[in-house]
């Protein structure tokens, strides 16, 4: 007590009495623990706002380069039978010809080279509201449309009731009517076209029935 009342003696009476009164709390009390769990605390932590900042400005970086990178989809261009047997058949269309090797190389590298030019051209968005692509896409389809037409050879019988439908198709330049021997030739390319329009149309009324048109005229719908 003596080293005790000697150690309060360097002191104010009012400081005597409070450290008379305190004489047993601890010089270094211990903080009172933290009520938060652990993955709590770790959201207040600097350094975790760093990292989630950092990551959230990677991501919007990397979306805004993507979203203008001129990449194609895929990288593989896979010629098919089936696109063969449709390159033999426009070139014998247009040529009236079946094509060699050498010309169905070449059918390839043409189509080889549209594709690749077509996707990198989509990559950058440039079928957006153009009306040149818009009409090559609606030929496309309608050319899948007549594929099986092409596929298909008339009969005779066939290709006579077409002509005996259809005589002022083949009249001669003098207004007469030909033989049907004599006309085969432009029986069967006017029957080809024919069947190619009457598929193409029969594909695009089951293909307009998914679809409701809406015309907004600037003087109204009629009768207002």
């Amino acid at each position: 007590m003596a080293a005790g009342r000697g150690f309060f003696t360097g002191f104010s009476p009012a400081g005597q009495r409070f450290l008379t009164e305190n004489r047993d709390l601890p010089m270094n009390p211990t903080p009172a623990p933290d009520e938060n769990p652990p993955a709590v605390r770790l959201l207040h932590e600097p350094l975790v706002h760093f990292l989630l900042l950092g990551a959230v400005l990677f991501g919007l970086f990397a979306w805004r380069g993507s979203a203008g990178a001129p990449v194609a989809v895929t990288d593989q261009i896979v010629i098919t039978p089936g696109l063969l047997d449709n390159m033999r058949t426009s070139f014998q269309r247009m040529n009236g010809r079946a094509p060699d090797a050498g010309d169905l190389d070449q059918a390839v590298d043409l189509y080889v080279r549209e594709e690749v030019l077509d996707r990198e051209a989509r990559a950058l968005g440039l079928d957006r509201d153009d009306t040149i692509v818009r009409r090559r896409l609606a030929q496309r389809m309608e050319f899948i449309s007549t594929a099986k037409v092409e596929a298909r050879a008339p009969s005779e019988e066939d290709l006579r009731a077409f002509f005996e439908k259809n005589p002022a198709l083949f009249k001669r330049e003098d207004g007469g009517a030909p033989q049907f021997a004599e006309a085969r030739e432009a029986v069967e390319r006017a029957w080809l076209n024919h069947e190619r329009q009457a598929a193409a149309d029969a594909a695009y009324e089951k293909m307009r029935a998914r679809y409701t048109v809406v015309r907004q005229d600037e003087e109204g719908p009629p009768g207002k």
